[in-house]
C-alpha cells in the first residue's frame, strides 16, 4: 500500500475507532487533509506542467461563492462561520487530492494496468478495514434497553451507519466482480443494515442495485429488488418495524424542511453562510398544519438535501457549480458499460452516497463525506485518459488532468508550491483549533473543582468565596487564548460570576456589598462580549433576562432592571419569534408592571402559534377573573371563555404528549402536570353558575 492508502486508512479506519475519537473530530479532519495535500504536493510538483479540467474548476466557484458567502458577516457567529468555513475547504482540497492520486484509464499501458489494480487492492483493505471496525464496534456496543435504539458504529449517526455499510459493501463486491465467496462473505452486511433501521440506506441501496442490474438484466432485476423490498417490509425486521410504527406528522417531513430551504435560497443569492441553517431555520418553522412542531425547530439545523444545503449557505454560485459538477459527472460515467472492476466498484458506493445526500444530512460527517469523495474521485479517474507516470508512484501525479479537457497550464513547482502553502495553513489551523479547545476543557474541569454544577447554572449553584479571584483569574486567561470571536469562554465568565452574586445575596451580603456589584458588573460585561461573539444564540439573551429579572427583585426593584428584562426579551424574540414559552413569560412580567397593550399582544401570539397551551388559558382565565372581582364588567366571561378553552387544550395535550420527538413530549407533558382537569372544570362550573343563574 502506498502512502497515500495508509493515510486513507488511519482517518477512514484507524481514527474513528480511538477513543474520544468525536472529541477532536475537526482538528484531525483537518490535520488529516493538510497531510494528503502534502503528499499530493510532492507529486505535482515533479509534473512538469499541469492541466486542471472542469472538476477543478467547479470547486474553485464553490470555493469562491464559499468567500462570499462567509466574509463580512456580523450578525452571526464568526468562530462558527469559520470553522465551518474551513471544513468546506478541507472537503474540497481533500477531494481534489484523490483526484490526484487515483489512477486513470489508459488502454494497452501495463504500468497503468498495474496502478490500476495496486489501487484496487488497497481500496479494498481501506474499505473492508472500515466495516470491521464499524460493525465490530456496533456488535460489541452494549445499546439501551430503549427498542428504538438504532446502532450507529462510531460514525454518530445511524443513517451515515447504515449507508457506509451498503456504499462499502457494493463497492467491495464490484471491487472483486461480484464472485461468490465476496458476496457470501457481504452477506451478513444486510442484517446490519436494517438493524440501524434506516430507510435511506435501504432505499438508496435499493435504487442503485437496480439501476445497477437493469442494465444487464433487463426487466428481471426490478422484480428481484421488489421482491427484496416485500421481504423488508412483512418479514420481521428493525426496519420493517420501524417503517410500520412511522407517525410522520410527530416530525417535520422532508418537503417541509426544502420548502423551508428553498425560501432562504431564493432570498439569499450570496448564501447565509455555511452551517448557519440552524440558527435561520427556527424562525421558519412554523407550521399551521401541525404548530405542535415548533418546539421541534431547534432540533433542525439541516436541509437534509445536498444541493439546498449548498446553494443555501454557500450561495447559488456554488449551488450552480454543484449541478454542473454531477452533470458532467453523471455524462462520464454512464457514458458506455466498463468492465474495470475499480470504475465498477467506485461507482456502485459513490452512487449509494449520493443518493442518500439527497434525504439526508450525512455531508455533516467528515468521515462519511471522505468515503464519498474518495469513491467519486475514483471512479471519475476511471473515466478519463491518463499521463504516464513514474514507475515508483502508483497513483495519479496531475491533480485534475481526468477531465481531458487541457486549456490553460501551468507549471507543476507553482502548483505543488501552492498545494504545500494551503497544507501548511491547514496544519496551523488543526493545530491552534487543537491547543484552544485543551485550554477551554482545562477550564471548565478545573472551575468544577471549585463549585458543584447545579440546575439552572453550568459551571456552578454553589461558589466558594475563596476560590473566586482565583477562577476569576482562569477565566480572565480562558478568554485571552481562546480569541474574542469563541463565545463560550465568556458564557463561562457570565455562568460564574452569576453564581458568585447568587451566593452573596443567599449569604446576606447588603446590596452596597463591593463583591457583590463587582460580580454584577463582570457579569454583564462578559455576557455582552458572549453576545458580541455569537449575535444569534438565544439562550444569551435568555440568560440576561433572567438575569436581569434576578437583580430587579433581590437589589430594591430598580427600574433600570427592568428595562433591561423587557429588552433581552424583545432580543430573544426577535431572533427567535415562535418561542412560545418566552411570549407568554414576557406577558405575565408586562402584566405585573401594567404594561396591558404589550401583554395581550404577546398573548394573542402565544395562542396563535399554540392554541393547545393548557396552562397559558388557564392562567389567562385566573386573570380575567381577578379583574372581574377589581372591576367586573365582561372580565367573567373572558375568564369563563379562557377555562373552556384550557378543557379543550387539555384535552389535545394528553393526545399531543404521545408525539414522538421528546421536545414536543416534553413541553405537553410540562403542561399535563401543571394543570390538574378536575379543579378546572369546578372553576368552570362555578363560573357558569354565577354567570347565567
Amino acid at each position: 500500500m502506498n502512502p497515500f492508502g495508509v493515510i486513507l486508512l488511519l482517518w477512514l479506519a484507524v481514527f474513528p475507532l480511538a477513543p474520544d475519537a468525536t472529541a477532536v473530530l475537526w482538528q484531525a479532519h483537518i490535520a488529516f487533509v493538510a497531510i494528503l495535500l502534502s503528499a499530493t504536493a510532492r507529486l505535482v510538483w515533479r509534473r512538469r506542467r499541469v492541466s486542471p479540467g472542469l472538476p477543478f474548476a467547479a470547486t474553485a466557484l464553490a470555493l469562491v461563492s464559499l468567500a462570499f458567502a462567509t466574509w463580512n458577516r456580523p450578525g452571526f457567529p464568526q468562530h462558527q462561520l469559520w470553522s465551518a468555513a474551513t471544513t468546506g475547504c478541507a472537503h474540497a482540497a481533500f477531494f481534489l487530492a484523490c483526484l490526484a492520486f487515483m489512477p486513470s484509464v489508459r488502454a494497452g499501458d501495463e504500468a497503468q494496468d498495474g496502478a490500476s489494480e495496486s489501487a484496487r487492492r488497497w481500496l479494498t483493505w481501506i474499505l473492508a478495514a472500515f466495516l470491521l471496525g464499524q460493525v465490530g464496534s456496533f456488535l460489541l456496543a452494549e445499546g439501551p434497553d430503549d427498542p428504538a435504539w438504532r446502532p450507529s458504529g462510531t460514525v454518530g449517526n445511524p443513517n451515515a451507519f447504515g449507508t457506509l455499510v451498503v456504499a462499502c459493501g457494493l463497492a467491495l463486491a464490484g471491487f472483486w466482480r461480484w464472485r461468490p465467496l465476496v458476496l457470501l462473505l457481504l452477506a451478513p452486511l444486510g442484517w446490519v443494515v436494517l438493524a440501524t433501521r434506516s430507510r435511506g440506506a435501504v432505499a438508496a441501496g435499493g435504487i442503485v442495485l437496480t439501476v445497477f442490474l437493469w442494465r444487464r438484466w433487463g426487466w428481471r432485476a426490478p422484480a428481484c429488488v421488489a421482491l427484496l423490498a416485500l421481504a423488508v417490509l412483512f418479514v420481521p425486521n428493525p426496519l420493517g418495524s420501524r417503517v410500520r410504527s412511522m407517525q410522520p406528522e410527530h416530525t417535520f417531513d422532508r418537503t417541509f424542511l426544502w420548502g423551508r430551504a428553498l425560501e432562504g435560497i431564493a432570498e439569499s443569492p450570496r448564501g447565509i453562510g455555511p452551517a448557519m441553517n440552524k440558527y435561520v431555520f427556527p424562525e421558519r418553522a412554523y407550521d399551521p398544519e401541525r404548530p405542535w412542531l415548533l418546539h421541534q425547530r431547534h432540533a433542525v439545523g439541516l436541509t437534509h438535501n445536498a444541493y439546498l444545503t449548498l446553494t443555501l449557505e454557500w450561495g447559488w454560485l456554488a449551488g450552480g457549480a454543484a449541478l454542473l459538477l454531477t452533470a458532467w459527472s453523471a455524462a462520464r460515467l454512464t457514458r458506455r458499460r466498463s468492465p474495470d472492476p475499480l470504475r465498477q466498484g467506485a461507482t456502485l458506493g459513490a452512487a449509494v452516497l449520493f443518493v442518500e445526500l439527497q434525504v439526508d444530512g450525512i455531508e455533516q460527517n467528515p468521515v462519511a463525506f471522505s468515503v464519498f469523495l474518495l469513491l467519486l474521485a475514483t471512479a471519475l479517474r476511471r473515466t478519463s485518459p491518463g499521463a504516464p507516470r513514474f514507475a515508483d508512484e502508483r497513483a495519479s501525479l496531475a491533480a485534475l488532468e481526468q477531465s481531458g479537457a487541457g486549456g490553460w497550464s501551468v507549471s507543476g513547482r507553482v502548483a505543488g508550491g501552492a498545494i504545500m502553502l494551503v497544507a501548511l495553513g491547514l496544519f496551523l489551523v488543526a493545530g491552534s483549533a487543537h491547543g484552544r479547545a485543551a485550554f477551554l476543557t482545562l477550564t471548565r474541569d478545573m472551575l468544577e473543582e471549585f463549585a458543584e454544577r447545579g440546575r439552572e447554572v453550568p459551571i456552578a449553584h454553589a461558589v466558594r468565596v475563596e476560590a473566586t479571584d482565583a477562577t476569576r483569574s482562569m477565566l480572565v486567561s480562558c478568554e485571552a487564548e481562546a480569541g474574542a470571536q469563541h463565545p463560550e469562554p465568556p458564557r463561562l465568565r457570565f455562568e460564574f460570576e452569576r453564581a458568585v452574586v447568587k451566593q452573596r445575596l443567599a449569604d446576606g451580603a447588603p446590596l452596597d456589598d463591593p463583591a457583590l456589584l463587582a460580580a454584577v458588573d463582570g457579569a454583564w460585561a462578559a455576557m455582552a462580549r458572549a453576545r458580541d461573539a455569537n449575535p444569534r444564540d438565544v439562550y444569551l439573551p435568555r440568560q440576561a433576562a433572567n438575569f436581569a429579572l434576578l437583580l430587579f427583585r433581590r437589589l430594591g426593584g430598580e427600574p433600570r432592571w427592568i428595562e433591561t428584562y423587557f429588552e433581552a426579551m424583545d432580543e430573544l424574540l426577535t431572533l427567535d419569534p415562535l418561542d412560545v414559552g418566552a411570549r407568554f413569560a414576557t406577558a405575565l412580567e408586562a402584566h405585573r408592571h401594567d404594561r396591558l397593550v404589550l401583554r395581550d399582544a404577546l398573548l394573542a401570539e402565544v395562542f396563535r402559534l399554540e392554541p393547545d397551551d393548557a396552562w397559558a388559558w388557564l392562567v389567562v382565565g385566573r386573570l380575567h377573573e381577578a379583574d372581574a372581582a377589581a372591576a367586573g364588567g365582561g372580565a367573567a366571561e373572558r375568564a369563563l371563555h379562557a377555562y373552556v378553552r384550557a378543557e379543550e387544550a387539555l384535552l389535545n395535550c394528553h393526545l399531543l404528549a404521545q408525539v414522538g420527538n421528546p421536545r414536543s413530549r416534553s413541553f405537553y407533558g410540562e403542561i399535563l402536570a401543571k394543570v390538574e382537569r378536575q379543579p378546572l372544570r369546578r372553576r368552570i362550573a362555578r363560573l357558569r353558575a354565577e354567570l347565567y343563574r
